[in-house]
Order: structure tokens, then C-alpha cells, then sequence
């Protein structure tokens, strides 16, 4: 699951803002093909494995890849900073979040849970109006009622491929809003790959708690492979978005995180054959025209701002 993003710099001349743009859209569509890349591969081990256990042993994999390369940059000197509400509270729902998501995610398409989750700019706009207390003007709302739209016809409640996965993909996103939010109260201080690290430590030790109610199955040399690319991608879609939301404006260079859908219809289709209903592909444009719009919006408050 894509993390949040991060504060960009200023810019300079007409020049380097073009350059720093074209730098992060390249950058924010490489995350998504990690990121996306991940899910396919632990969905692909998931047809021998189950949650927990795969869970847990792509997290050891990333988890001290991430530590390594934490520890390499001196990003492992704000640990005393772990013990404080904000990074509990981001570990928690980060690691409830994962369990969650991939739970819906190994029982339906992976493109319409891929479309679910982005959804996510739209929830947030919700959060942020809602409880704080952000403004949100009418075009917003009105962005935002459209992408809801766009959900339901995704999920399409009381339709033939409707069940409680589909619902599991929609709660999940609560669960990462609360990470995002909690990501907000921890210090501009932290280094990106401390509050990282965290987060996939969480997320291996969930997976670990999970998977002593299963019954842990023999690693064939296929699986390892799997949980192992798993891994190095989930690594390079936490590198790459640190650089996409480092680079350019965010207003430009957020938007291309929908490329995402893209690669979750092409890996569906190759490894599943399967591709999301007329209805569903009409949600999934609406929740896309939507989001954008929100960060458009959203780029023009702040610079008025």
C-alpha cells in the first residue's frame, strides 16, 4: 500500500520547475509499479500460503532491508522519538491497515481492490473537512460525492460479485487514513525511513501474531521468490515515493499515483484473467477524474494560501 506523501520543496525558475516535475512523475509512477508489483506477486503467493505467513516472512525480508539502509543514512538516530503517541498510533493502524487490505485483496480482482484504495484522496477530503475542520469548498464536496459514486459502482453492492471482501477493501481505508493523520503529529525531524522501518516492523510482528492461527505451510522455492521480489519492490515503492514528493509541485506530480490502476488492470488480466465489468470501469474513471480533481483543487488552495 502506498505511504503517504511528503512536502515538497520550493522550486526555482520556470526551468527547474519543469525539470523537478517530469523528475517526480517519473518517480511517482515508478513507486506504483512497485508498490502494484508487491501486491501481485504476495496475491501469486497467496494461492499457496497463507495471510499471516506471508505476511511476516516478506516482512523479515523488507524489514531489515529497510533497517540497513535506515542505518546507512543516520536515520536510526531518532529511535528514542518511537516511543511517543503519534508513531503508536501510525504503527498500529499501519499494521491493521496491511492485514486488512490484503485479506480482501487475496479473495477478489486485484484492479478492483487497486481502484478501492484510491479512493483514498477522496476519504481524506471527508476526515479533513469533518474532524479537522479544514475548508472545503463546494467543488471539493461535490468531487468527492462523485468518487463515492464511483465506489459503489466498483463494489456494486447487491451485485453478483458483491461479498464481505469487498466491504474489508473499503474498511481498510479507515485504517489508513488513521495512519496518515497520525503520520501528521510526528516530527519533521524523523527521517522518512525511521518512521518506515517502523511501520514494516509493525507490520511483519501483525503478520507474525496472524499467522500463529494458521497453520504455516512449506516454502517452495517458487513462493521464496515471490515474498523475496515481493519485498525488493515494496522497498523500491517506498524509495520512490520519498523521491516523487521531494520533487516537483505536489498539485502536479501527485495525480500520476493513478498509474497505479493501470498496471493492476494489466496484471489482472495477464495472471487472472480477469477484467473489472462496464460498470465497474465507469467507477473506477470516476473515482480517478475525481481524485484528481481534489488534488487540483487542493494545489490552488495551498497556493493561494
Amino acid at each position: 500500500m502506498p505511504h503517504e506523501p511528503m512536502t515538497a520543496p520550493s522550486i526555482g525558475t520556470d526551468e527547474e520547475r519543469s525539470a523537478a516535475n517530469m523528475h517526480g512523475i517519473a518517480a511517482m509512477i515508478a513507486s506504483m509499479f512497485c508498490f502494484n508489483t508487491n501486491d501481485m506477486l504476495i496475491k501469486l503467493a497467496s494461492e499457496d500460503l497463507p495471510t499471516g505467513q506471508i505476511v511476516f516472512l516478506r516482512g523479515l525480508v523488507a524489514t531489515g532491508l529497510l533497517a540497513l539502509l535506515a542505518w546507512r543514512q543516520g536515520a536510526l538516530r531518532a529511535v528514542p522519538e518511537v516511543g511517543r503517541k503519534p508513531f503508536a498510533w501510525r504503527a498500529v493502524s499501519d499494521a491493521l491497515g496491511t492485514l486488512v487490505f490484503l485479506t480482501a485483496l487475496f479473495q477478489m480482482s486485484l484492479a478492483t481492490a487497486t481502484a478501492i484504495l484510491q479512493s483514498l484522496p477522496i476519504f481524506l477530503t471527508i476526515v479533513s473537512a469533518v474532524f479537522l475542520k479544514e475548508t472545503v469548498r463546494w467543488r471539493r464536496w461535490a468531487a468527492v460525492l462523485v468518487g463515492f459514486g464511483g465506489v459503489l459502482m466498483i463494489i456494486q453492492p447487491g451485485g453478483e460479485g458483491f461479498n464481505v471482501y469487498s466491504l474489508l477493501a473499503v474498511a481498510s481505508l479507515g485504517l489508513i487514513i488513521v495512519r496518515d493523520l497520525s503520520t501528521r503529529y510526528i516530527p519533521k525531524t524523523v527521517h522518512t525511513l525511521t518512521i518506515s522501518v517502523v511501520g514494516s516492523f509493525a507490520v511483519m510482528v501483525s503478520g507474525g501474531v496472524m499467522s500463529l492461527f494458521e497453520t504455516w505451510r512449506p516454502v517452495s522455492p517458487g513462493d521464496a521468490l515471490l515474498l523475496g521480489g515481493a519485498a525488493l519492490f515494496l522497498i523500491g515503492g517506498y524509495v520512490s515515493i520519498v523521491a516523487a514528493m521531494r520533487s516537483g509541485e505536489l498539485s502536479t506530480v501527485a495525480p500520476f499515483r493513478y498509474a497505479i490502476i493501470l498496471f493492476a488492470l494489466t496484471y489482472s488480466y495477464i495472471f487472472w484473467g480477469e477484467i473489472p465489468n462496464a460498470v465497474a470501469m465507469v467507477g473506477i474513471f470516476l473515482v480517478v477524474a475525481s481524485g484528481i480533481y481534489v488534488f487540483h483543487r487542493e494545489g490552488r488552495a495551498k497556493r493561494r494560501g
